[in-house]
């Protein structure tokens, strides 16, 4: 782990690193293809989620988060094609901060759901 695509191995002279900028190809040679699928099925999770919660909100800010939280989805998808962010502790807590907002919005509707029955 951790030889594919990355600064670390090649400062330390390890053995067959190389590096990479598109942090699926780094995850699928190191995690294998199994890995790269389920890590983006979980993103199109996320995102579909997001999505179909958006649709049913009532107020317009929450809907405004969940929309933003799909854009946080997208762009964060498209911008590991270029280059490996999602390493950067600075990026990841903000991104894991949305997806968190996301299921407090999720819990908040269910519970709101299970009140009217």
């Amino acid at each position: 782990m951790g030889t594919f695509g990355d600064s670390v191995p090649q400062r330390h002279h390890i053995p067959f690193s190389t590096w990479v900028d598109n942090h699926y190809l780094k995850m699928g040679a190191e995690i294998g293809l199994l890995g790269l699928i389920a890590f983006i099925v979980l993103l199109f999770m996320v995102f579909f989620y997001a999505y179909r919660l958006s649709k049913k909100v009532e107020r317009d800010r929450d809907q405004a988060y969940l929309i933003g939280i799909c854009g946080v989805v997208i762009v964060m998808f498209i911008q590991n094609v270029t280059a490996s962010i999602w390493e950067a502790l600075t990026v990841a807590v903000f991104f894991y901060a949305f997806i968190g907002l996301l299921f407090a919005q999720l819990w908040k509707q269910q519970r709101k759901g299970s009140k009217q029955t």
